[in-house]
């Protein structure tokens, strides 16, 4: 329906979650949600609710009108009519809870509200903070439109601190999320259990270094570029995936620099198998921006379900209980990362794959989608019996 197909990384995140939680005994999840459309990118008008079930979640599609207003006014409503039908029917309401995306605040409001008239605790799942979402999106809106931004991002703030109980992304987030020091947990992200299943567990590796992901040099493409040119390795090729500004530095770069390969988009289904061929996977965004304290890089644990090995930078988001399983670049600049490659290139090919075999593990054992549910699952259980 999109005149052109855009990948979210939240939807991907919530997606996982609930179908984490689903994979839990004597749990239902029930999503409602509306379809991710504007007037700007879908010309349809009229969209009708719907139900389906996948991965056993049960999905509730809102109903609504498209345009640049109506919109978020008829999901409102929409919303507001299917929480208190649900409710309403429940006989056992103690056994209810609602997870929240508050950011999504035309849809979750109504809900919260009306759980709230029916005694049901209501948590707030955040994965961005209002301020840190706009100041990154800046770039992209006028000055009306960011004035408007600015204006929604204040609601959301004081929307998000309604809720009974947290699940952030990072623990910075708390404090300004969740001033009165309410329960919280940390659940930085998730592996999804059936690709980590699906993968295939050949050892054989082709030398390739390899990103994907937004390819801005604010992002630090500049700095692994130009670091892995200075590193002189041999037989070893750069290949990078994805879609942004400096894109036509990188196709300028590799003119001269053929071991440099700017590959284009390539699609969430393929990205993994790419990413278990390669002998090293970097995350090289810069750690010193202030809002890498409330964002967890998903594309970390995604490369470590790969069991290809992890560069990275000491981004304040990544908890401490990676450590063991992430090389990390410490001098984040060109040199500092030509000295990181050359010095992770003396190692032999053995080492390499033994140490992305151990985040794998750790990963699997701790980050599956049915363990970070079972971890929310039991935070909701300590919050109905009042022990958190």
């Amino acid at each position: 329906m999109r005149n052109r197909k855009l990948i979210d990384p939240a939807q991907k995140f919530f997606e996982q979650i609930m179908s984490g939680l689903a994979k839990n005994e004597n749990v239902h999840v029930l999503s409602i949600s509306s379809l991710p459309v504007s007037a700007s990118t879908v010309h349809k008008k009229i969209f009708r609710s719907y139900k389906e079930f996948e991965n056993g979640v049960h999905y509730e599609y809102l109903g609504f009108i498209n345009g640049k207003i109506l919109r978020y006014l008829t999901v409102l409503i929409s919303s507001l009519v299917v929480a208190i039908k649900i409710f309403r029917k429940e006989k056992n309401k103690k056994d209810i809870v609602i997870v929240c995306d508050p950011l999504n605040v035309y849809t979750c409001l109504p809900v919260r509200l009306v759980a709230r008239l029916y005694g049901i605790k209501s948590i707030a799942i955040v994965t961005d903070i209002p301020y840190w979402a706009t100041e990154m999106k800046q770039h992209r809106y006028s000055s009306f439109r960011h004035w408007m931004q600015k204006l929604y991002e204040a609601f959301c703030m004081k929307e998000i601190l309604a809720y009974d109980g947290y699940i952030n992304l990072t623990k910075y987030m708390n404090s300004i999320v969740n001033p009165q020091n309410k329960p919280s947990i940390v659940v930085e992200g998730s592996v999804d259990v059936d690709v980590l299943n699906s993968l295939p567990s050949s050892n054989k590796k082709k030398n390739i270094i390899m990103y994907a992901g937004g390819v801005y040099e604010k992002y630090g493409l500049g700095m692994l570029v130009n670091g892995f040119v200075k590193a002189h390795l041999d037989n070893v090729e750069l290949h990078i995936y994805g879609e942004g500004s400096f894109v036509e530095k990188i196709q300028k770069i590799s003119i001269e620099h053929p071991t440099v390969k700017y590959k284009g988009v390539a699609l969430n289904t393929d990205l993994p198998l790419l990413e278990s061929q390669a002998t090293l996977l970097v995350n090289p965004r810069f750690s010193e921006e202030e809002y890498t304290k409330f964002s967890f890089p998903s594309k970390t644990l995604e490369y470590m379900t790969s069991g290809t090995p992890v560069l990275s930078t000491r981004l304040s988001g990544i908890p401490e209980e990676y450590s063991p399983y992430i090389y990390w670049l410490d001098e984040e600049s060109e040199d500092g990362m030509a000295c990181k490659l050359r010095a992770l290139f003396k190692q032999s090919e053995s080492d390499f794959i033994e140490f992305g075999k151990t985040a794998k593990k750790f990963v699997a054992e701790n980050k599956s989608n049915v363990c970070q549910g079972k971890l929310i699952i039991d935070f909701l259980e300590d919050l109905w019996k009042g022990k958190c």
